[in-house]
């Protein structure tokens, strides 16, 4: 119930001082907005790095002998040798 009370005294300092409850109204909208506005530019810069990552798989025939698999993590090579 602190809510009511919350709004209530939001009304009335907005019908007491129409003029800087307006202001305060606008900044705190303008805060919102500068924050959304970086939340979104953030996430566009965050999908173009996920966009220009690309995967390149290739099997050397001649180094590994038949039936053993090549595996690749990060930047290193690892070959399995049974």
């Amino acid at each position: 119930m602190v809510w009511v009370v919350g709004i209530g005294v939001f009304l009335f300092l907005l019908f007491a001082f129409p003029r800087p409850m307006m202001g305060l109204i606008a900044l705190c909208g303008l805060a919102v907005g500068g924050f959304l506005l970086f939340t979104k530019i953030e996430n566009q810069n965050r999908a173009r790095e996920r966009a220009s990552i690309s995967i390149t798989i290739s099997y050397d025939f001649g180094s590994v002998r038949a039936g053993v698999p090549v595996v690749r993590r990060d930047s290193e090579q690892v070959q399995e040798n049974t």
